[in-house]
């Protein structure tokens, strides 16, 4: 199960890195456009489509914050660590899937098999804190079964 965890974290940090790259791509392109844009006699049309580049630009920077922090809990994660209940930064096996509590990056289909990275401010996390293996929780009218914590 160590191994299954650190291969996990290593699958989100591997897709952090890659969404990171194409928003740096993507703001780079928008900072040539803005930077070849030139003004024409429509000077409202000109200055409505740098605003316009401008607000992208502060969106992927949003972004890349947001997957800067991700990167950060991901990284604070410690592997040396015996977890024996769910908290932040447990790898959960239940009956219904796998689940690495660090961020929110949804579903993640690695090449052996599909889990979910949630943040420890999700719903679905506040339903299973503090449990342990073998035990159950509730959620949105689903049983799940702890098989297994790491």
């Amino acid at each position: 199960m160590y191994k299954l965890k650190k291969d996990t974290i290593k699958v989100c940090l591997d897709k952090i890195t890659k969404s990171k790259q194409a928003l740096l791509m993507q703001q780079n392109e928008i900072s040539n456009a803005i930077a070849n844009e030139t003004k024409s006699s429509a000077g409202d049309k000109f200055e409505t489509s740098r605003e316009m580049m401008n607000q992208e630009k502060s969106k992927i920077a949003e972004q890349l914050i947001q997957q800067n922090y991700f990167e950060t809990q991901l990284k604070a994660i410690r592997l040396d660590k015996s977890l024996t209940e769910i908290d932040f930064g447990a790898f959960v096996s239940t009956d219904k899937g796998y689940f690495l509590i660090a961020a929110a990056l949804g579903k993640i289909e690695n090449k052996d098999f599909t889990f979910f990275a949630i943040s420890d401010e999700a719903p679905l996390f506040k339903a299973m804190k503090g449990k342990k293996e073998n035990e159950s929780f509730n959620f949105r009218n689903n049983s799940y079964k702890i098989e297994h914590i790491a």
